[in-house]
Protein backbone atom coordinates (compact mmCIF):
# COMPACT_ATOMS: atom_id res chain seq x y z
CA UNK A 1 0.00 0.00 0.00
CA UNK A 2 1.49 3.11 -1.18
CA UNK A 3 0.99 6.53 1.38
CA UNK A 4 2.21 9.84 0.33
CA UNK A 5 4.76 11.69 2.67
CA UNK A 6 3.59 14.98 3.44
CA UNK A 7 5.87 17.87 4.95
CA UNK A 8 5.26 20.30 7.46
CA UNK A 9 3.13 22.30 4.90
CA UNK A 10 0.64 20.13 3.55
CA UNK A 11 2.82 19.20 0.59
CA UNK A 12 3.49 15.95 -0.59
CA UNK A 13 7.24 15.09 -0.91
CA UNK A 14 7.48 11.38 -1.82
CA UNK A 15 5.40 8.40 -0.96
CA UNK A 16 6.01 5.26 0.87
CA UNK A 17 5.31 1.53 0.74
CA UNK A 18 3.81 0.51 3.44
CA UNK A 19 3.72 -3.38 4.27
CA UNK A 20 0.25 -5.16 3.45
CA UNK A 21 0.92 -7.72 6.19
CA UNK A 22 0.52 -5.07 8.62
CA UNK A 23 -1.69 -2.19 6.66
CA UNK A 24 -3.41 -3.99 4.06
CA UNK A 25 -5.12 -7.26 5.94
CA UNK A 26 -8.98 -7.18 6.93
CA UNK A 27 -9.53 -6.37 9.77
CA UNK A 28 -11.26 -8.57 12.45
CA UNK A 29 -13.71 -7.01 14.43
CA UNK A 30 -13.94 -9.18 16.75
CA UNK A 31 -10.29 -9.94 17.50
CA UNK A 32 -10.26 -5.86 18.17
CA UNK A 33 -12.75 -5.88 20.44
CA UNK A 34 -11.66 -8.64 22.52
CA UNK A 35 -8.43 -6.71 22.79
CA UNK A 36 -10.36 -3.08 23.74
CA UNK A 37 -12.31 -4.69 26.66
CA UNK A 38 -8.71 -6.56 27.90
CA UNK A 39 -7.06 -3.04 27.58
CA UNK A 40 -10.17 -1.76 29.43
CA UNK A 41 -10.52 -4.36 32.47
CA UNK A 42 -6.43 -4.07 32.77
CA UNK A 43 -6.62 0.06 33.64
CA UNK A 44 -8.82 -0.96 36.87
CA UNK A 45 -7.23 -0.72 39.94
CA UNK A 46 -9.54 -3.04 41.53
CA UNK A 47 -9.15 -1.08 45.12
CA UNK A 48 -12.53 -0.59 46.07
CA UNK A 49 -13.77 -2.43 49.34
CA UNK A 50 -16.65 -2.76 51.30
CA UNK A 51 -16.44 -3.73 55.26
CA UNK A 52 -18.37 -6.85 56.11
CA UNK A 53 -20.68 -7.67 59.52
CA UNK A 54 -16.80 -8.46 61.03
CA UNK A 55 -15.36 -5.35 59.31
CA UNK A 56 -17.29 -2.51 60.80
CA UNK A 57 -17.14 -0.78 64.14
CA UNK A 58 -19.49 -1.53 66.65
CA UNK A 59 -20.52 -4.01 69.98
CA UNK A 60 -21.22 -7.86 69.13
CA UNK A 61 -23.43 -7.60 72.60
CA UNK A 62 -26.75 -8.95 71.97
CA UNK A 63 -29.02 -6.00 71.68
CA UNK A 64 -31.47 -7.37 73.93
CA UNK A 65 -32.40 -10.83 75.47
CA UNK A 66 -34.19 -13.15 73.25
CA UNK A 67 -37.18 -13.59 75.21
CA UNK A 68 -39.72 -11.56 76.60
CA UNK A 69 -39.67 -8.39 75.04
CA UNK A 70 -42.18 -8.79 72.21
CA UNK A 71 -40.19 -7.31 69.96
CA UNK A 72 -38.33 -9.29 67.45
CA UNK A 73 -34.84 -12.03 68.31
CA UNK A 74 -32.12 -9.44 67.25
CA UNK A 75 -27.90 -10.81 68.07
CA UNK A 76 -25.88 -7.80 67.17
CA UNK A 77 -26.03 -4.36 66.00
CA UNK A 78 -23.42 -4.55 63.20
CA UNK A 79 -25.59 -6.68 61.55
CA UNK A 80 -26.62 -5.81 57.62
CA UNK A 81 -30.35 -4.96 58.13
CA UNK A 82 -29.38 -2.02 60.83
CA UNK A 83 -27.82 1.21 60.26
CA UNK A 84 -24.43 1.15 59.95
CA UNK A 85 -24.06 -2.40 59.59
CA UNK A 86 -22.13 -4.44 57.15
CA UNK A 87 -22.45 -5.02 53.78
CA UNK A 88 -23.40 -8.14 52.31
CA UNK A 89 -21.88 -9.66 49.11
CA UNK A 90 -20.39 -6.15 48.40
CA UNK A 91 -16.92 -5.50 46.04
CA UNK A 92 -13.48 -6.41 47.24
CA UNK A 93 -10.21 -5.91 46.15
CA UNK A 94 -9.48 -7.88 43.17
CA UNK A 95 -7.34 -8.16 40.30
CA UNK A 96 -9.36 -7.42 36.84
CA UNK A 97 -6.18 -8.35 34.39
CA UNK A 98 -7.51 -10.61 31.07
CA UNK A 99 -4.93 -13.03 29.78
CA UNK A 100 -4.84 -12.78 25.56
CA UNK A 101 -2.07 -14.85 23.21
CA UNK A 102 0.35 -12.67 21.83
CA UNK A 103 -0.66 -13.69 18.34
CA UNK A 104 -4.24 -12.18 19.04
CA UNK A 105 -2.53 -8.99 20.66
CA UNK A 106 -0.61 -8.48 17.14
CA UNK A 107 -3.86 -9.44 15.31
CA UNK A 108 -5.76 -6.62 16.89
CA UNK A 109 -2.97 -4.14 15.96
CA UNK A 110 -2.79 -5.19 12.11
CA UNK A 111 -6.16 -4.71 12.00
CA UNK A 112 -6.84 -1.54 13.62
CA UNK A 113 -3.70 -0.29 11.23
CA UNK A 114 -5.38 -1.37 8.53
CA UNK A 115 -8.72 0.17 9.17
CA UNK A 116 -7.11 3.11 9.61
CA UNK A 117 -5.33 2.72 6.14
CA UNK A 118 -8.57 1.38 4.87
CA UNK A 119 -10.38 4.80 6.00
CA UNK A 120 -7.22 7.18 4.46
CA UNK A 121 -7.53 8.04 8.17
CA UNK A 122 -3.12 7.68 8.17
CA UNK A 123 -0.57 10.83 7.71
CA UNK A 124 3.18 10.21 7.24
CA UNK A 125 4.76 13.19 8.10
CA UNK A 126 8.56 13.69 6.95
CA UNK A 127 9.29 16.04 9.78
CA UNK A 128 8.02 18.40 12.52
CA UNK A 129 9.71 21.09 11.68
CA UNK A 130 10.33 22.57 15.60
CA UNK A 131 12.62 23.62 16.97
CA UNK A 132 11.30 24.88 19.98
CA UNK A 133 8.31 24.05 21.92
CA UNK A 134 5.51 26.10 20.49
CA UNK A 135 1.73 25.17 21.10
CA UNK A 136 0.80 27.55 18.25
CA UNK A 137 3.05 25.84 15.63
CA UNK A 138 1.98 22.84 16.36
CA UNK A 139 -1.89 23.58 16.26
CA UNK A 140 -1.30 25.28 12.77
CA UNK A 141 0.54 21.88 11.53
CA UNK A 142 -2.10 19.78 12.70
CA UNK A 143 -4.75 21.89 11.12
CA UNK A 144 -2.66 21.78 7.74
CA UNK A 145 -2.52 17.64 7.89
CA UNK A 146 -4.88 16.34 10.34
CA UNK A 147 -7.85 16.60 12.30
CA UNK A 148 -7.70 18.90 15.10
CA UNK A 149 -10.48 17.64 17.19
CA UNK A 150 -9.44 14.26 17.32
CA UNK A 151 -5.54 12.92 16.29
CA UNK A 152 -2.86 10.61 17.57
CA UNK A 153 1.15 11.37 16.50
CA UNK A 154 3.04 8.77 17.01
CA UNK A 155 6.89 9.68 18.54
CA UNK A 156 9.86 8.01 16.88
CA UNK A 157 12.85 7.00 18.93
CA UNK A 158 15.05 9.36 19.97
CA UNK A 159 14.20 12.51 22.67
CA UNK A 160 10.40 14.29 21.46
CA UNK A 161 10.88 16.40 23.80
CA UNK A 162 9.84 19.49 21.76
CA UNK A 163 7.26 17.87 20.06
CA UNK A 164 5.57 16.61 23.31
CA UNK A 165 5.40 19.75 24.71
CA UNK A 166 4.28 21.45 21.92
CA UNK A 167 1.35 19.37 21.81
CA UNK A 168 0.67 18.97 25.47
CA UNK A 169 -2.01 21.63 25.68
CA UNK A 170 -3.67 20.90 22.35
CA UNK A 171 -7.32 19.13 23.38
CA UNK A 172 -7.93 16.48 21.16
CA UNK A 173 -4.54 15.91 20.27
CA UNK A 174 -2.11 12.90 21.82
CA UNK A 175 0.80 11.98 21.65
CA UNK A 176 2.43 8.15 21.84
CA UNK A 177 5.96 6.69 21.95
CA UNK A 178 5.91 3.91 19.12
CA UNK A 179 6.42 1.01 21.38
CA UNK A 180 3.40 2.02 23.68
CA UNK A 181 1.44 1.38 20.38
CA UNK A 182 -2.73 0.24 21.36
CA UNK A 183 -5.95 -0.51 20.11
CA UNK A 184 -7.65 1.71 22.54
CA UNK A 185 -5.90 5.07 21.37
CA UNK A 186 -6.03 3.33 17.56
CA UNK A 187 -9.55 3.36 17.46
CA UNK A 188 -10.01 6.54 19.89
CA UNK A 189 -8.86 8.88 17.58
CA UNK A 190 -9.83 10.06 13.88
CA UNK A 191 -6.40 10.36 12.30
CA UNK A 192 -2.90 8.70 12.80
CA UNK A 193 0.56 10.75 12.35
CA UNK A 194 2.76 8.65 11.59
CA UNK A 195 6.45 10.29 11.12
CA UNK A 196 8.91 8.13 8.69
CA UNK A 197 10.83 6.92 11.31
CA UNK A 198 8.24 5.43 13.24
CA UNK A 199 6.78 3.31 10.01
CA UNK A 200 10.10 1.14 10.37
CA UNK A 201 10.57 1.34 14.16
CA UNK A 202 6.69 0.13 14.65
CA UNK A 203 7.56 -3.06 12.04
CA UNK A 204 10.47 -3.73 13.67
CA UNK A 205 9.11 -3.51 17.26
CA UNK A 206 5.70 -5.71 17.15
CA UNK A 207 6.21 -7.64 14.15
CA UNK A 208 9.75 -8.97 14.27
CA UNK A 209 8.73 -12.42 15.67
CA UNK A 210 5.70 -13.40 13.65
CA UNK A 211 8.16 -14.22 10.69
CA UNK A 212 6.94 -11.75 8.36
CA UNK A 213 9.18 -10.33 5.60
CA UNK A 214 12.41 -7.74 6.38
CA UNK A 215 10.10 -4.25 6.20
CA UNK A 216 10.03 -2.15 3.05
CA UNK A 217 12.34 0.05 2.24
CA UNK A 218 10.80 3.73 2.50
CA UNK A 219 11.29 5.94 -0.35
CA UNK A 220 13.99 8.80 0.42
CA UNK A 221 11.78 11.92 -0.07
CA UNK A 222 12.66 14.04 -3.13
CA UNK A 223 12.27 17.98 -3.95
CA UNK A 224 11.49 18.76 -7.76
CA UNK A 225 14.31 21.54 -6.80
CA UNK A 226 17.02 19.18 -6.41
CA UNK A 227 18.19 17.45 -9.47
CA UNK A 228 19.79 13.93 -9.27
CA UNK A 229 24.14 13.85 -7.68
CA UNK A 230 25.95 13.38 -11.33
CA UNK A 231 27.41 9.39 -11.20
CA UNK A 232 31.08 9.26 -10.43
CA UNK A 233 31.19 5.57 -12.40
CA UNK A 234 33.58 7.15 -15.24
CA UNK A 235 35.83 8.56 -12.88
CA UNK A 236 35.67 5.41 -10.61
CA UNK A 237 36.65 3.48 -13.94
CA UNK A 238 39.59 6.21 -15.51
CA UNK A 239 41.29 5.49 -12.21
CA UNK A 240 42.23 1.96 -12.40
CA UNK A 241 43.28 2.71 -16.54
CA UNK A 242 45.35 5.25 -15.48
CA UNK A 243 47.23 3.04 -12.94
CA UNK A 244 47.16 0.06 -15.10
CA UNK A 245 49.15 2.08 -18.00
CA UNK A 246 51.68 3.55 -15.52
CA UNK A 247 52.46 -0.10 -14.40
CA UNK A 248 52.64 -1.28 -18.22
CA UNK A 249 54.93 1.51 -19.01
CA UNK A 250 56.98 0.93 -15.88
CA UNK A 251 57.02 -2.80 -16.45
CA UNK A 252 58.10 -1.41 -20.06
CA UNK A 253 61.12 0.71 -18.67
CA UNK A 254 61.95 -2.12 -16.41
CA UNK A 255 62.60 -4.60 -19.51
CA UNK A 256 64.33 -1.86 -21.53
CA UNK A 257 66.64 -1.61 -18.68
CA UNK A 258 67.48 -4.82 -18.58
CA UNK A 259 67.90 -5.34 -21.95
CA UNK A 260 70.15 -2.80 -22.12
CA UNK A 261 72.21 -3.29 -18.73
CA UNK A 262 72.58 -7.03 -20.02
CA UNK A 263 74.01 -5.76 -23.04
CA UNK A 264 76.88 -3.93 -21.64
CA UNK A 265 77.94 -6.34 -19.14
CA UNK A 266 78.16 -8.89 -21.53
CA UNK A 267 80.15 -6.70 -23.93
CA UNK A 268 82.28 -5.66 -20.74
CA UNK A 269 82.45 -9.57 -19.79
CA UNK A 270 83.76 -10.53 -23.64
CA UNK A 271 86.37 -7.42 -23.56
CA UNK A 272 87.64 -8.39 -19.97
CA UNK A 273 87.97 -11.81 -21.23
CA UNK A 274 89.79 -11.21 -24.45
CA UNK A 275 92.20 -9.22 -22.45
CA UNK A 276 92.73 -11.81 -19.82
CA UNK A 277 93.52 -14.38 -22.21
CA UNK A 278 95.90 -12.33 -24.44
CA UNK A 279 97.32 -11.82 -20.97
CA UNK A 280 98.01 -15.16 -20.22
CA UNK A 281 99.12 -15.63 -23.69
CA UNK A 282 101.91 -13.08 -23.73
CA UNK A 283 103.00 -13.66 -20.32
CA UNK A 284 102.92 -17.85 -20.07
CA UNK A 285 106.83 -17.35 -20.60
CA UNK A 286 107.55 -15.59 -18.20
CA UNK A 287 105.68 -17.13 -16.06
CA UNK A 288 106.82 -20.38 -16.24
CA UNK A 289 110.50 -19.22 -15.59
Amino acid sequence: MQVPIVNAQGAQVGAIDLPDAIFGIEPNRAVMHQALLRQLANARLGTVKTKTRGEVSGSGIKMWRQKGTGRARQGQKRAPHWRKGGTVFGPRPRSYEQDMPKKMRRLALKSALSAKAQANQIVVLQDFGLTTPKTREMAALIKTIANPRSTLIILPQGDNTIVARSADNLPGVKTLRHDYLNVRDLLGYDTLVLPVEAVAQIEQHYFKDLGLAAPTQTSAPTTPAVSPAPSVAPAESSAPTGLGTTASAGGDLGADLGTTLGSSLASDFDTSSSAATGLDADDAPATGK
